[in-house]
């Protein structure tokens, strides 16, 4: 009868262990020569959910292009040598006669931050710079995965518009910024619900120069409910009880 007493905590510890979470990632840091004289340094980091095969083929489709790691890689090199498509860079020899090799850079990132049955939120980042070019560019973008409808949500899904002369105060007092390169601030380019409220996000250029970096504001949970659909409700209560 002990020995039963015994089994039966580590069967229930092993049963919770299986429901929890398990976030799978793998981490590429490798250069190539493309062309004989352009050298690429890429650093990629790729994540998908391990113990759900529904919502891990679910991410493969919506967000690898249905590849495997391995292969996704290839399409983000392709995809990030089609610059240089229709211009091939002119052979050149260094003061010692040896050849001139060209440098790019790429930085591609993939993060699960929120994930339950119902929603998967990923972080993407990535930085590049082209050989050639004056200054290397960022971008940020989220992705909210709705499981049942197997989709990537739209912003107006998620929340309805924020006036402009709101934003434009929020981010007045934010960033001292008063000039924009555009009349209407509304949309954004990417939106993120964490436990505190949702986070409205413009990369570079979109909305402001170069100079000022991308502009992020967080509007608190209790200010932003007015704002937010029936699904964007829902997936800042899931957010939230977690």
């Amino acid at each position: 009868m002990k020995k039963l007493y015994l089994i039966i905590p580590v069967i229930l510890f092993l049963l919770s262990c299986s429901d929890k979470e398990e976030i799978i990632q793998k981490h590429y840091q490798y250069n190539k020569v493309f062309a004989d004289n352009h050298h690429v340094e890429f650093d990629i980091y790729l994540e998908n959910i391990g113990n759900s095969r529904k919502i891990s083929n679910l991410i493969k489709k919506l967000i690898y292009d249905n590849k495997s790691f391995d292969k996704y890689i290839l399409e983000i090199e392709k995809r990030f040598l089609q610059y240089y498509e229709d211009s091939s860079l002119p052979r050149m020899k260094n003061p010692d006669g040896t050849e001139y090799f060209y440098s790019s850079y790429l930085n591609e990132n993939y993060i699960i931050i929120f994930n339950d049955d119902s929603f998967v939120i990923m972080e993407y980042s990535d930085y590049y710079y082209y050989t050639g070019t004056a200054h290397g560019h960022f971008l940020t973008n989220y992705y909210i995965i709705d499981i049942e409808n197997e989709k990537i949500l739209e912003l107006n899904e998620i929340i309805n518009p924020i006036p402009d002369f709101v934003l434009k105060e929020i981010i007045k007092n934010q960033y001292g910024i008063e000039d924009f390169l555009r009349d209407n601030i509304w949309p954004p380019d990417s939106i993120n619900i964490d436990q505190t409220g949702i986070e409205l996000l413009w990369n570079i250029y979109s909305i402001t120069p170069y100079v000022f970096g991308s502009v992020h504001i967080e509007i608190p949970r209790e200010n932003a409910a007015s704002f937010l659909t029936e699904k964007g409700m829902e997936i800042t209560k899931a957010v939230t009880q977690q």
